[in-house]
């Protein structure tokens, strides 16, 4: 399964795909005098980035189909599958006894090589190039996680999926503390 898209009439609801490959951060930009054309120009400082991105957006356009991009509130849920650093390992080929377990340690995530922010900013703008929604301003709420890829069982990458939020009023609505009793406070108490 590359990417499912469940949608009510031409209302896209729900977008689900994966991509495999190297994920990649958008770092930094920096901007530049074109000698050439004399004109101010600004760059990422990640040549591969490009790349990466557009493999996004190909899978997201794929997916989208004939669907129209999202124009609503969406949710993000991210899940990057990356690479072991070559620390971990071992001269035979294993994962070190330090680092056997280590995505399960330290609160369950990695804490090497990788930026999670970069790695999410790269997947949205790409997703606005896919058509998933018209444009990275109507995220309103992004849950990522990473984890190591298994060699020989997963392919580093990501899995996406995008979902619409409910209207506004219904999203206030907060579900009543256990027992059914509201607590209120007073004011300045």
């Amino acid at each position: 399964m590359i990417g499912q898209v469940e949608a009510v009439g031409d209302r896209v609801e729900r977008v689900v795909f994966r991509v495999d490959g190297i994920p990649r951060g958008k770092g930094s930009m920096s901007t530049f005098m074109n000698p050439r054309t004399r004109r101010v120009q600004v760059r990422g400082d990640n040549p591969l980035t490009a790349t990466w991105q557009e493999a996004v957006a190909q899978v997201a356009r794929f997916t989208m189909g004939a669907h129209l991009p999202i124009d609503d509130a969406v949710e993000v849920f991210l899940f990057f599958r990356i690479v072991r650093p070559k620390g971990h390992w071992t001269d035979t080929g294993k994962v070190g006894s330090l680092w056997r377990d280590y995505p399960d340690r330290r609160s369950g995530g990695q804490t090497v090589t990788y930026d999670v922010d970069k790695l999410e900013r790269a997947i949205l703008d790409a997703m606005t190039c896919g058509g998933v929604y018209i444009d990275d301003s109507r995220v309103c709420d992004v849950v990522k996680k990473t984890r190591y890829a298994i060699p020989g069982q997963t392919l580093p990458g990501v899995d996406v999926e995008v979902v619409r939020l409910p209207p506004l009023e219904e999203s206030l609505r907060l579900p009543r503390p256990r027992g059914g009793t509201v607590i209120r406070r007073r004011p300045g108490g």
